[in-house]
């Protein structure tokens, strides 16, 4: 019952920050994973998936520099990026409209044509040209409120290092996580299939899920700006999408649910928080610290509790089993981590 409480009492605060990092980043993660490995499929030195990446690196710092804008003035600020992030709303829509559009005109071509031709050549690069308009916007849009959740840990009246702080940040750092480990896992998956058709129709289906997801927001957000008018269709929108917010994130999920699956199999295996490893290897550990625990307030010389052995000596057996058991899960880790790479590194 203790041990129920204390999974449903402290460890909210670890799935809190864990569903919300999640919730925000975790179907662009995904959508950014194949758009990885596309552009590195289409060029042999990489170069594209570089230009990707540097399209990511420039909408994180850019979302960085938003949130110090907002810091450095609050009050002054928060009106006129209210306004900005509705328009990046609208904006980052109609990219992934386009690209959407594109993807598809290019698998009609590939279903056409069959191989590579100047045309395909045309299609890859107009649809990098959109994707890191898309990526970098999107990031710009996505990290502020992620870096707001840093500023949340410590509620009013607690002291800065308690547990909850800590196990909030805990949260925020195993959603982190997740979020990246889906990246690769849906760059992986991506890699892995053999023909182009393949490879263009879930970018295609990714950019789709992405479009609708921001086509949904920007209609609330074109409302609010009143650059449309109320009507009866926009505020039914506008309570579907309030009512079921994650909907667009189950769609991109399920694209990838072999690789997520086994993932969500690895961490019970490390024993990380909220996975099913996780009670096994702490009341393990906590056994054994509780034991040398006893053992250590047992006077000099007395017997321990296997035989032929004192209670300093088995103390200290106990004190090498824990750091066995710890190296062990760290051993755990690594080996889960290089089964992923062998299983899905093509």
């Amino acid at each position: 019952m203790r041990t129920a409480r204390f999974m449903f009492g402290r460890e909210f605060a670890i799935f809190k920050y864990l569903v919300a990092v999640t919730d925000h980043l975790a179907a662009f993660m995904f959508f950014l994973g194949i758009a990885f490995s596309y552009f590195a499929r289409k060029s042999g030195n990489k170069l594209l998936s570089r230009i990707i990446y540097l399209a990511a690196i420039l909408g994180i710092i850019s979302g960085f520099v938003i949130f110090g804008i907002r810091m450095h003035n609050p009050k002054g600020m928060n009106l006129p990026l209210l306004a900005f992030n509705r328009k990046l709303i609208i904006f980052i829509a109609g990219a992934a409209i386009i690209s959407s559009a594109l993807a598809l005109l290019n698998l009609i071509r590939a279903f056409v044509f069959k191989k590579d031709n100047f045309l395909s050549k045309i299609f890859c690069y107009t649809q990098l040209f959109v994707a890191v308009i898309l990526v970098t916007s999107s990031l710009m849009y996505l990290i502020p409120p992620v870096i707001q959740f840093t500023r949340e840990f410590v509620y009013f009246g607690e002291a800065g290092i308690s547990t909850n702080a800590m196990l909030r940040a805990l949260g925020f750092v195993i959603g982190i996580f997740v979020c990246l480990l889906l990246l690769l896992s849906s760059y992986k998956v991506h890699r892995s299939l053999e023909t182009e058709i393949q490879k263009i129709t879930f970018l295609f289906l990714s950019a789709c899920a992405f479009a609708l997801e921001f086509s949904a927001a920007s209609i609330s957000a074109l409302q609010r700006l009143k650059l449309i008018p109320l009507t009866d269709n926009i505020f039914k929108i506008m309570i579907w999408r309030g009512e079921n917010p994650n909907a667009f994130l189950y769609l991109q999920l399920a694209l990838g649910v072999l690789m997520f699956a086994f993932v969500m199999g690895g961490l019970g295996l490390m024993g990380a928080p909220l996975w099913n490893g996780y009670l096994g290897k702490t009341l393990i550990h906590e056994a054994i610290v509780e034991h040398i625990h006893v053992l250590g307030h047992a006077a000099k010389g007395a017997s321990g509790t296997l035989p032929f052995m004192t209670a300093g000596a088995e103390s200290f057996m106990f004190s090498v089993c824990e750091w066995l058991f710890l190296i062990s899960g760290g051993l755990t880790v690594s080996y889960v981590i290089k089964l992923f790479v062998a299983l899905f590194d093509s």
